[in-house]
């Protein structure tokens, strides 16, 4: 009875406080971009071409609004929360079949909050992304474990779905690189290895011509082929956040990070370990004992005052340690086949969840479901390696996996409490409403609520449900709240990330005879704390520090051409009318 209790208890309790956690925070930018896409998927494909990278992931977006089309962007985030607690499931059932004796409930939810983090935007490509590598995971690992070809064919299956959650996803091919991997380590004749990598080939080839289908029924292909050309492009582009070469760049400083910050807490930490051997009963006194809370405690007051700087260093440190774990466990001879395979798939899914993001390093977090629990576990129980004639030892203890998991675990909350989504400051000052159906149940702060408020009882008397709008550069929510169509191939216009391209579908656009109502920002609305930091003159773009200012250069050259004029403002929008 104890134990169904314990099954039960945890998810609950991460729901729940997903739940309270998910009804604050407001942004403007990528939830509203992604709930655009999901109203005009269907209707008004060609508006949301930029979307065709993440497909599938549009579709099913598109799917879970249909099922309760008022329930607005909470009812999104409550999609989002169900993910994440399907995938805690699927990776505790992952665990518990390779190593039923040890307890994986803790750690799975430390690393649940560790990526939920207080939040993220919406129900999007990086949660599907999370929720189909479980489930390729899974069936992988018990599909070579239980030599069971159902299980691999599912695998594969999946696989060749979620490259169409993402494009960037295609990254996942790596996890083929398990096969001959564990085939190495039980001695498999080639003939088994290659009926396993052609059931799991087979499956993946379906996965593909399966979402291919969808696609031609549906009359989606000339967007998707459209879209993938924009797409190579981009890449080649030295100038585009998500071309190779800055993404390359951002990936490099980011692992560089991770190298300092993890080499630096390991010799501190093994330098307070030597000096602990030479006086061992130091640990026992009292002054020890003193100097320990007093740090753990300045450290919580550090973390919950100063911020993301402390998050920031932890999270690095989380990463570089998954890493330097799994190497070890994956190298280590004596390490069960298994253990050997479950690891090696952790390891590949910590270096691809990243992949196509131009934020760094910041959402290799997405990938740490199996290298994460791993961690806590090796900190207590420690690594024993034969090196030659040499023996390599750390020891881990009870202690030090409680001072690790106190410092993740205040890390991980204080950031939750003062941070939600491109909407900081504490939760405290997120208890105002916006007056719209769609944004029921969503609380900001005070002067984010006005200022949206009063736009959203503006726009009415000039536009009206599939009438076109441009919403300029960064506000793509306008689109879902009015239920607007967008004038140039995304709502989002900064994504063309070419000012040739945004002009050249401006100009396209206007010689259509189409001349939109315009809403745009009076100030940087890519800033997370709007409205309170503004530049004077803003919408003139003469300052140079003003983000996409060549965009704005050439809007309002548009502007001018086509004879457009003020009819209202505040403090952060203005709507223009031709």
């Amino acid at each position: 009875m104890t134990v169904r209790f314990n099954k039960l208890v945890v998810p609950f309790l991460l729901l729940a406080i997903s739940l309270i956690l998910a009804a604050q925070g407001l942004d403007f930018g990528d939830a509203g971009w992604q709930l655009t896409a999901y109203d005009n998927i269907i209707s008004y494909p060609q508006g949301v071409q930029y979307s065709f990278m993440y497909y599938l992931s549009v579709l099913l977006g598109h799917l879970w609004q249909l099922i309760s089309p008022g329930g607005g962007l909470y009812w999104n985030r409550v999609g989002m929360i169900l993910l994440f607690i399907f995938v805690f499931l699927i990776y505790r059932t992952l665990f518990k079949v390779y190593y039923p004796r040890h307890n994986w409930t803790g750690s799975l939810a430390l690393v649940y909050l560790f990526i939920y983090q207080g939040g993220p935007e919406s129900l999007n490509y990086d949660v599907f992304t999370m929720f189909f590598n479980s489930l390729i995971i899974l069936f992988l690992f018990l599909g070579l474990t239980k030599r069971n070809h159902s299980l691999l064919f599912l695998s594969g299956l999946v696989l060749g779905l979620n490259i169409f959650i993402k494009i960037s996803n295609l990254a996942g091919i790596l996890f083929f690189v398990v096969l001959p991997f564990y085939a190495y380590l039980k001695n498999w004749n080639s003939r088994r290895l290659l009926r396993y990598t052609g059931l799991t080939i087979t499956g993946f080839i379906s996965g593909i011509l399966l979402v291919i289908l969808i696609m031609r029924l549906l009359h989606h292909q000339v967007y998707f082929y459209k879209n993938f050309t924009f797409l190579m492009n981009m890449s080649a582009s030295a100038d585009a956040t998500h071309g190779l070469f800055h993404l390359f760049i951002s990936y490099l400083k980011g692992y560089g990070k991770i190298f300092i910050i993890t080499g630096t807490s390991l010799i501190i930490v093994l330098f307070i370990r030597y000096l602990v051997r030479k006086k061992p009963h130091v640990i026992q006194t009292g002054g020890y004992h003193i100097a320990l809370v007093s740090f753990l405690f300045a450290f919580g007051l550090a973390a919950l005052m100063i911020g993301n700087p402390v998050w920031s260093k932890v999270r690095y440190l989380f990463f570089g340690l998954m890493y330097l774990n799994g190497m070890v466990l994956l190298l280590l001879r004596h390490v069960a086949a298994k253990t050997r395979l479950l690891v090696s798939m952790g390891l590949i899914l910590l270096f691809i969840s990243p992949l196509g993001s131009d934020s760094g390093l910041e959402k290799m977090g997405w990938g740490s479901w199996i290298l994460g629990p791993l961690l806590f576990l090796q900190l207590r129980k420690g690594h024993y390696a034969s090196i030659g004639s040499g023996k390599v030892r750390f020891k881990g203890n009870i202690e030090l996996c409680k001072v690790f998991t106190f410092i993740f675990s205040v890390t991980v909350l204080s950031y939750a409490w003062n941070n939600t989504y491109n909407d900081p400051g504490s939760r405290l000052l997120k208890r105002y409403a916006v007056d719209h159906p769609k944004l029921r149940g969503i609380y900001t702060s005070e002067k984010r609520a006005l200022v949206v408020n009063q736009l959203l009882s503006e726009l009415p008397n000039y536009v009206k449900q599939e009438d076109t709008l441009l919403a300029f550069i960064e506000l793509p929510m306008i689109h879902y709240l009015t239920g607007t169509r967008p004038y140039l191939s995304t709502p989002w216009p900064k994504l063309l990330y070419s000012t040739m391209i945004f002009s050249k579908q401006l100009n396209a656009a206007a010689g259509s005879g189409r001349l939109p109502v315009i809403v745009r920002q009076r100030q940087n609305m890519g800033a997370a704390n709007w409205p309170y930091d503004s530049i004077p003159d803003y919408t003139k773009y003469l300052d140079p520090v003003i983000k996409y200012r060549e965009y704005g250069l050439v809007f309002n050259s548009f502007l001018k051409e086509h004879n457009y004029h003020s009819v209202w403002e505040n403090r952060s929008f203005e709507l223009l009318l031709p």
